[in-house]
């Protein structure tokens, strides 16, 4: 009987402990995702180029030359991913046709700049001179929590959502991309 009290305790005791010690949780990658809620499909940054072609299919169009290290795949229906070494670090909407929208605000083209700022929930950086059509919204994450910063904000890992913007406010293509889009790639 005492066998079994001390088994019992010794069951009952690392659970204790555990629970009081869990690590945190990481970092949702929602921000970095798009969505297909008719299909229940998600693509995200970070993807490698066999997991995306498994949920999209083949792509129409590889254009593997037009910039030096980064391949250029269109899906269809407005839909772009870029690739460097084989991993998603561009995804691009220009068309509401494809059924995707941000995982965090279900942005598509289509969508405003006032629902882009909501989604957010911060003002973003608007563009300045001759790109003054995009707006941006730059997220750090910084102790494993994502931060809305100004885009001339120091620190990394960083995600960023570009929006395109029409003279009416509405968004006419979506870009989300992190800080490895403007590393050089790795030798």
């Amino acid at each position: 009987m005492l066998f079994e009290k001390l088994k019992l305790a010794l069951m009952i005791v690392p659970i204790f402990f555990m629970a009081g010690c869990s690590a945190p949780e990481p970092v949702s990658q929602d921000y970095a995702a798009l969505t297909n809620k008719q299909t229940n499909k998600t693509i995200a940054l970070g993807m490698k180029e066999e997991e995306i072609t498994d949920i999209l299919g083949e792509p129409e169009t590889k254009d593997d030359e037009s910039l030096t290290d980064l391949a250029l795949y269109n899906y269809g229906n407005g839909l772009t991913v870029g690739f460097r070494e084989g991993k998603a670090i561009w995804l691009v909407l220009e068309s509401a046709e494809s059924g995707y929208a941000t995982k965090i605000g279900e942005l598509t083209v289509g969508k405003s700049l006032e629902q882009a700022k909501q989604a957010y929930a911060f003002e973003g950086s608007p563009g300045k001179g001759p790109f003054d059509f995009i707006h941006t919204f730059k997220l750090l994450v910084e102790d494993n929590k994502v931060i809305g910063q100004l885009l001339e904000a120091e620190g990394t890992p960083y995600y960023w959502i570009e929006c395109y913007i029409d003279e009416d406010g509405i968004i006419y293509k979506l870009l989300i991309t992190n800080h490895e889009m403007i590393e050089p790639p790795a030798d």
